[in-house]
């Protein structure tokens, strides 16, 4: 978990990794606000380098402290630990207001797109947006990189 003043952050993001600074401040610049959200652009942040911030700043950092910190902590990281987060109906599906599940047990069901029906899914994930619908099975949570990579090299079809 990290904890920083902004104006620190992106003195370090500067140094040690200039080309997500640059992104992000071009991304921030073309924001778009919507009651009260700000949406950095997409558009923006396309050729932004793909490296988490443990590795592109605070590995290489020297104005880094560590604190001991005893709390409940989940890094929700993966949909499969959405999934465990979440509160589930009584077939053990989270489902969100545009989403419905029938006879399907275990599946997570989110949507800020389309409305997603479910007919006797288990363990299915169905995430969509307005651009992509992602279905795997939960258990594989892990491989939505793999998707998104490939989404990504089909847009240029």
């Amino acid at each position: 978990m990290f904890l920083f003043r902004a104006d620190a952050f992106l003195t370090e993001l500067d140094r040690y990794a200039p080309e997500i600074a640059l992104a992000s401040r071009a991304a921030m610049d073309l924001a778009r606000s919507d009651d009260g959200r700000i949406a950095p652009d997409e558009s923006a942040l396309a050729d932004c380098p793909s490296t988490s911030i443990d590795y592109a700043v605070m590995e290489h950092s020297d104005r880094i402290a560590v604190v001991p910190l005893d709390l409940d902590w989940s890094d929700v990281g993966s949909w499969a630990a959405v999934y465990e987060l979440e509160p589930k109906d009584a077939d053990g599906n989270v489902v969100d207001s545009r989403s419905s599940a029938i006879d399907s047990a275990g599946c997570l069901l989110k949507s800020t797109g389309p409305q997603i029906v479910v007919i006797g899914g288990q363990q299915l994930m169905v995430i969509a947006t307005a651009d992509h619908v992602l279905v795997a099975p939960i258990s594989d949570a892990q491989r939505v990189r793999e998707a998104a990579e490939l989404a990504k090299a089909r847009s240029g079809d």
